[in-house]
């Protein structure tokens, strides 16, 4: 009887230290609260503009960790709703996520030392610095791509004209020249280093090419400047390539969209991938190709008879 007591004491003594190990081991630490236990997913926004926030909201509707939208004001320091926030710390973040150029700028001016992933930028290899875990997806389209979808789509183009600056743009022209595989297609290089040289592009007897392309360049890309290019181009029976859907709104034969809430849900996996020490990528955006029939039937532009999968007529 008394053997029976004893045991029982010790097996009450045992699930007792037991308890009381894992209570402190799953307690939070003193002055460690619930609202800071570490796992959050920053978002970097540097301005409240319609692409950014359609791929903010992909992101957020597949990431599996919380969130916190951080902004940048017109001064470049960031707000956020909530008031942790108001100085960043790489500490306080599982990773941060720098959508447009100015936040990942912003990160790059106090060489963050957490993991970072941007999108929606442009050439954001100009932002890298010295210990950064970057990856991400870019807004820059594979040059190869376009030149693909191009002579699938419109196998009688023969001479492609490229409009950009230079001295901003020269290494893209490069890198496309390089990737040039067909034999049936050339590109011509339409060089302005103002916005004052583009008119004269149009001057008797015009560029040499059979269509243009547009590329990100900020010597050639404004609304205005696009709507010009496109009417003058029409004007010759000279078709154009644009990058997105104002392009197609205004006249464009041919449009690369990008997607952009496909891109914040390719960038969810990659937050998941970076949160477990996995390596950070750098991939392309996704993006789906428009025509124009109303302007491909105007010009009596010849298609192939059996279009790319993707391409979307409209």
């Amino acid at each position: 009887m008394r053997l029976a007591r004893i045991t029982s004491s010790r097996t009450l003594l045992f699930f007792f230290t037991l308890l009381l190990m894992l209570v402190t081991w799953f307690s939070p630490a003193p002055g460690f609260s619930a609202e800071q236990t570490p796992g959050v997913v920053g978002i970097l926004i540097s301005r409240e503009i319609l692409p950014y926030m359609r791929m903010v909201q992909g992101l957020e509707k597949n990431l599996k960790q919380t969130s916190a939208r951080i902004y940048l004001d017109k001064t470049g320091k960031p707000y956020s709703q909530e008031s942790r926030f108001q100085e960043l710390k790489a500490a306080d973040f599982t990773v941060m996520v720098a959508v447009g150029p100015q936040a990942l700028a912003y990160l790059q001016s106090r060489r963050w030392t957490g993991n970072v992933l941007y999108a929606m930028v442009l050439n954001p290899e100009r932002f890298f610095w010295e210990s950064a875990g970057l990856g991400g997806i870019s807004l820059d389209l594979s040059p190869w791509k376009q030149l693909f979808t191009v002579n699938r789509v419109f196998p009688q183009i023969k001479r492609l004209g490229v409009l950009y600056n230079p001295e901003k743009n020269q290494a893209w022209f490069n890198r496309a020249k390089a990737v040039m595989t067909f034999k049936n297609l050339v590109l011509i290089p339409l060089q302005i280093k103002q916005r004052s040289d583009i008119p004269k592009l149009f001057t008797p007897p015009g560029p040499q090419v059979d269509a243009i392309l547009f590329i990100p360049d900020q010597t050639v890309i404004s609304r205005s400047m696009i709507t010009y290019v496109i009417k003058e181009s029409l004007r010759l029976g000279i078709p154009t390539f644009g990058f997105n859907r104002f392009f197609h709104e205004s006249g464009a034969a041919l449009s690369f969209i990008i997607d952009y809430e496909a891109i914040g849900r390719h960038l969810a996996e990659m937050v998941q991938t970076a949160t477990h020490g996995g390596n950070r990528a750098a991939a392309e955006p996704p993006f789906t190709v428009l025509l124009n029939r109303k302007v491909i039937d105007s010009l009596k532009i010849l298609t192939a008879r059996t279009l790319p999968e993707g391409v979307i007529v409209e």
